[in-house]
């Protein structure tokens, strides 16, 4: 059998194009089998960040591609796969289930809406469309519709279990070009639930802020650093995110954003180790990322503090000053006992870029290091997403695209796309608003529909903070108003609506 598909740029994705294959593989994506309708605003957000390019099954489709009929081809979809692994035959009939289920769904609802209309030749008025709307709302549906969305539920549950499953023991994790051939890759799985880690992240958390706190303190002092201690806090906050980064995460997203220089320092820390837990690097490259996010600023504590702290535009010598805030910073790590020379490198080419447009030297493509290739991809995300003097905060979505915008000009390609697999599109702590209007904190990630996170609702419709706030898993998607699936609408910047993350930090 063969079926009418095209291929498109990823940029003309719409909602209702059915995705049969992209230009990359499947794996590490948030959707749980080869080929997906796009039902969903932020699915065809990542797609368009994700790929280039994207095969289109016309004939899945449920919108009319006449506009693409000169990009038409035939292109057999039943054939042998071109990544190995995805094509058993679980998975195929997985596949059938779900349209099969999606296809019953579909016909309860529309069975549903007839069942409501007016008799026939009895105009539809206002009055009874906000009576039909009212009555849905109200909960008023009939068992056949309820088995429907019952059935979709418990399919979406059964997909990501089986999905799981396949995945345990399978995924390779893939040394990317340029890695250091002596790191032994590693596969992390979370030993801990997220509900379990968050007792113990959250005072690692507190200790190794109050650790950067004195260690920027001394610096500014002209103490030495407690290298000891410093190495403790690493240590500790490597194991916590070893066991569940998730929880560290959301930790970083809720505390409040004073003291911004050790606050950044801590975030892009725990950004770092759980960059290098997805790409697969042991605990003791682990705790080398770590430190890199934990004093890849400390030169900073040799600059005037109004200059920091100035909201207007820098000029020219406020903008060169601060460039020196790297040599001062290798400067005051030269004499640190035991600070590896992995560390010290990737802290000289934080802001190298790709391009050689960055500082202090210019440096281009392969001459930095990969962990200062991460690093300059790590740190510019946790700038772009925090409180700034002079700028406000970008929602972690946007962040990421401009990180895309720049992937393979200033940032390295391969390492931009595996960072958003890495913490998603929505990261976790990152506020987002719900199709129904409602604001929401993400929670934690559902591993294999990320897309479908659980999330903490903050706000009403009407962007009024709750009094009691209350956790939702998109994954078994509840209905919002219009008695749609619940999703992700869009990522807002921290702060937005008024929403105050630190008002729902637990202390």
């Amino acid at each position: 059998m063969t079926r009418h598909t095209l291929t498109l740029s990823a940029e003309k994705l719409q909602l209702g194009m059915f995705v049969a294959d992209l230009d990359r593989s499947w794996e590490g994506t948030p959707f749980p089998l080869q080929g997906v309708l796009m039902r969903d605003p932020s699915e065809v957000n990542y797609l368009r960040q994700a790929c280039r390019h994207v095969v289109v099954d016309v004939d899945r489709s449920t919108v009319d591609l006449v506009g693409y009929r000169a990009d038409l081809g035939r292109l057999p979809l039943d054939g042998p796969l071109e990544h190995a692994g995805r094509d058993t035959a679980r998975f195929r009939f997985g596949q059938w289930i779900r349209n099969w289920c999606a296809t019953i769904a579909g016909a309860l609802r529309r069975r549903h809406v007839v069942d409501r209309q007016p008799p026939t030749g009895v105009a539809s008025t206002p009055a009874h469309i906000e009576l039909v709307n009212r009555s849905i709302r109200a909960g008023r549906k009939p068992a056949r519709f309820r088995f429907g969305q019952w059935m979709r539920n418990w399919w979406e549950r059964m997909v990501v279990a089986l999905h799981a499953r396949h995945l345990v023991g399978r995924r390779p994790l893939t040394r990317l070009a340029g890695m250091p051939t002596d790191i032994e890759l590693v596969t992390y799985r979370d030993t801990k639930s997220f509900d379990e880690a968050i007792g113990p992240a959250r005072e690692t958390c507190r200790e190794i802020e109050e650790t950067m706190k004195n260690v920027m303190g001394n610096l500014t002092d002209n103490r030495e650093i407690e290298a000891d201690l410093l190495n403790m806090a690493a240590s500790e906050l490597v194991a916590s995110v070893a066991a569940n980064p998730e929880a560290m995460m959301w930790l970083t997203r809720m505390r409040e954003q004073n003291e911004r220089t050790y606050k950044h320092s801590v975030e892009v820390a725990i950004y770092m180790v759980t960059f290098g837990r997805h790409l697969g690097y042991p605990p003791d490259h682990l705790k080398k990322l770590c430190m890199t996010g934990l004093l890849l600023d400390v030169g900073m504590t040799q600059l005037d503090n109004a200059m920091l702290e100035k909201a207007g535009p820098l000029s020219e010598s406020e903008r060169a000053a601060i460039r020196q805030h790297v040599d001062y910073g290798l400067q005051m790590l030269a004499n640190v006992p035991g600070l590896d020379a992995d560390v010290r490198e990737a802290i000289a080419e934080h802001h190298e870029r790709l391009d050689g447009s960055g500082y202090p030297l210019g440096l281009k493509g392969i001459d930095t290091s990969f962990a200062g290739r991460m690093v300059a991809i790590v740190d510019t995300f946790a700038a772009l997403t925090s409180h700034r003097p002079y700028a406000e905060p970008l929602s972690a979505f946007n962040a990421m695209k401009i990180l895309s915008e720049g992937a393979g000009k200033i940032f390295h390609e391969p390492l931009v796309e595996q960072f958003v697999q890495a913490i998603g599109l929505f990261p976790v702590g990152s506020l987002v608003e719900l199709s129904s209007g409602e604001v929401a904190a993400v929670v934690s990630h559902n591993k294999i529909r990320r897309l479908k996170p659980r999330v903490l609702v903050l706000t009403d419709a009407n962007k009024s903070p709750l009094t009691a706030p209350h956790e939702l898993n998109l994954l078994v998607d509840p209905d919002d108003n219009d008695d749609e699936p619940l999703r992700i609408w869009r990522g807002l910047p921290a702060g937005a609506h008024g929403v105050n993350s630190r008002d729902y930090f637990l202390n």
